[in-house]
């Protein structure tokens, strides 16, 4: 039955008929069917005067145990310890303070475990709260691989031995990776939403650049370029760029996906390999020609 103004139960006509103990049991025990722990304790004590299936399960416990500990703070994890104990002082006399959290638990045999509490105080002669307690304790762990495996991905992009970035249609850079700012000696500060393509590459290699892109943006097709960049202090060096295009759903250019190779070393080793071909060249010249003096002086 719903009141017809404001769609809530009708307490006193559907519930006040029943024993309310009666009720609240059925609604505890329905949280434990659940996985949802419940949990009721005495304000000044801390003693926990009642506790579902699902909560003592959690824990490890027989809810006659559970109703044996005494103070609730027995379940708590050390580390959490002088926090909760905090929030329930100031629980105590009112002061306004998060009725949902995280914590960490104890359990019987003594492993820990991380739970999520959403806490409400009852008012009357005593005081009581009450809790629901859910286990996160897998989905802590989860979220811990996760960040573990995003920490290792991320040094792998900006420790990598070559330049990331990602810029938007317009040529500014969305993304960069700490290799290419060490490059180019800037701080990402500098660069993102700030900084152009154009704002990259020397003057005389712009336009060249500008066409590769506007080409690539329009076909969102992988392509390669040679050209050079620009350093921040004016200096430039030759590199290879090799990008693919990130695009929506419909097919659109959203970012590029960059990576730049510095191509220094290996333009340095072609022009020492170059030079060692013209000295062979010159060697062997002159050394045909020494032969044809000989065979004259011979004859």
């Amino acid at each position: 039955m719903v009141d017809d103004d404001n769609g809530k139960l009708d307490f006193d006509r559907v519930i006040l008929p029943w024993k309310q103990a009666d009720f609240y049991e059925a609604l505890a025990e329905a949280q434990s069917e659940l996985g949802e722990g419940v949990i009721i304790v005495e304000g000044h004590s801390r003693r926990v005067v009642y506790t579902n299936a699902a909560f003592s399960k959690m824990f490890g416990y027989e809810r006659a145990e559970i109703l044996a500990l005494g103070s609730v703070y027995n379940l708590v994890s050390p580390e959490n310890l002088s926090e909760l104990t905090a929030r329930g002082a100031l629980r105590m006399v009112r002061a306004q303070i998060p009725d949902h959290y995280e914590a960490g638990g104890v359990r019987k045999d003594g492993s820990q475990l991380q739970v999520e509490i959403s806490v409400k105080t009852i008012d009357g002669a005593d005081s009581y709260a009450v809790a629901l307690v859910r286990d996160i304790s897998e989905r802590k762990k989860r979220e811990h691989a996760f960040t573990a495996a995003y920490k290792v991905i991320e040094d792998l992009y900006h420790q990598a031995p070559c330049g990331y970035h990602s810029v938007d249609k317009n040529g500014t850079f969305v993304y960069v990776n700490d290799t290419l700012l060490k490059w180019l000696g800037y701080t990402r500060d500098e660069v993102i939403g700030k900084l152009t393509i154009a704002n990259i590459v020397p003057q005389e290699a712009r336009e060249g650049v500008k066409k590769f892109f506007e080409e690539f943006v329009k076909t969102c097709t992988s392509s390669d370029l040679e050209t050079q960049m620009l350093r921040k202090d004016g200096s430039h060096f030759p590199v290879l760029v090799k990008t693919t295009a990130a695009t929506d759903s419909e097919g659109h250019f959203v970012m590029s996906r960059t990576m730049t190779i510095d191509t220094t070393q290996q333009k340095k080793s072609l022009e020492e390999s170059r030079d060692f071909q013209e000295s062979q060249k010159r060697f062997f010249a002159a050394f045909k020609e020494m032969q044809g003096a000989l065979e004259s002086f011979k004859s």
